[in-house]
């Protein structure tokens, strides 16, 4: 394994052979809002804002921290969390989250947690229908312009549909009006790019550097999305689409792209990433495996455990915004 051996408490090698309801038991909540609650106990002051909803239809959303007295103008640091797309947010989701809110320069922001559906109760594409709810909220309703958005694994899955949604809407998905107001900037942490991998280089399944395996991945990409032709298709592999297409997607947009050096999307991010090309900052964490911002626990503040990845992020994040 790699330098890190366990995700909530389980050896990697062990994910793929518990049920989605073992996992989501050692997870400990079952929605933001409860991950929320949860979470304050490990925080040194609590944020304004913190877990009241952010109220639409078609979603549910809730503030980690709403700037005081904050405008459409102000900017929003979008959460779209990972976990398979059958985790809820996790604490460490919190703690990262507000961790990169407090570091940075950027002024005035809040930070917003979509809680999209999860499967197998509600697989694809209730997640997608979702996101674009809420950015139709935001964007056309209550006419936000600086949205910044984040997206670890599977978060990062969905925070590039949207970009795709946005020009080449999904047939299901509510279809945003034109002018689309595209995010200032994108965070991809490990983003679950291909849900439909061959179980080859990094996806070899006999590798055991990273903390998820293959057998994990194709396990829950199967429960989110049971059609492998859906599988294939753009909105659930973006990295299937063509250089054109994600290129077109980007335009405009300030995107960092962050995966790790051993870890098990590696070959799927490297794919997305040469597509974008020159329309991404592209950073490989050394020895970094899957998600690593938040796979180290230990509660923020007043430290930092994975300096690498934060510093990216934070430092990125001064130099667009």
């Amino acid at each position: 394994m790699g330098k890190f051996a366990t995700f909530l408490g389980i050896p990697g090698v062990l994910l793929s052979t518990l049920s989605v309801q073992e996992v989501r038991a050692l997870g400990g909540a079952a929605s933001i809002e409860k991950t929320l609650a949860k979470s304050i106990k490990n925080l040194a002051s609590v944020p304004p804002g913190y877990n009241e909803p952010y109220e639409g239809s078609g979603f549910v959303a809730r503030w980690a921290l709403k700037a005081p007295n904050r405008t459409p103008e102000d900017p929003i640091l979008l959460i779209l969390h990972g976990g398979g797309y059958y985790l809820p947010a996790l604490e460490n989701h919190v703690h990262a989250a507000l961790a990169i809110a407090r570091l940075s320069d950027v002024k005035n922001i809040s930070v917003l947690f979509l809680d999209y559906s999860l499967s197998p109760e509600n697989p694809y594409p209730s997640p997608l229908q979702e996101a674009a709810l809420l950015y139709k909220q935001l964007t056309e309703i209550d006419k936000n312009n600086n949205i910044i958005l984040f997206g670890d694994s599977a978060g990062g899955n969905l925070a590039l549909f949207l970009l795709l949604h946005f020009q080449n809407p999904h047939p299901a998905c509510y279809v945003l009006a034109e002018p689309v107001v595209k995010p200032k900037a994108v965070l991809l942490i490990s983003p679950w790019a291909d849900l439909e991998p061959t179980p080859v280089g990094s996806f070899d399944p006999k590798l055991g550097t990273d903390l998820i395996t293959y057998r994990a991945l194709d396990y829950w990409a199967k429960t989110y999305c049971a059609s492998r032709e859906d599988r294939l298709s753009i909105y659930v592999s973006p990295s299937q689409a063509d250089e054109r297409l994600l290129r077109k997607a980007v335009e405009g947009i300030k995107l960092l792209l962050v995966y790790g050096e051993l870890e098990v999307l590696h070959d799927a991010c490297a794919v997305l990433a040469e597509k974008i090309g020159a329309g991404a900052v592209v950073v490989v964490e050394p020895q970094g495996t899957h998600d690593s911002i938040l796979t180290e626990n230990v509660p923020l503040p007043p430290l930092l455990q994975n300096s690498f990845v934060y510093n990216t992020v934070v430092g990125f994040l001064n130099q667009v915004t």
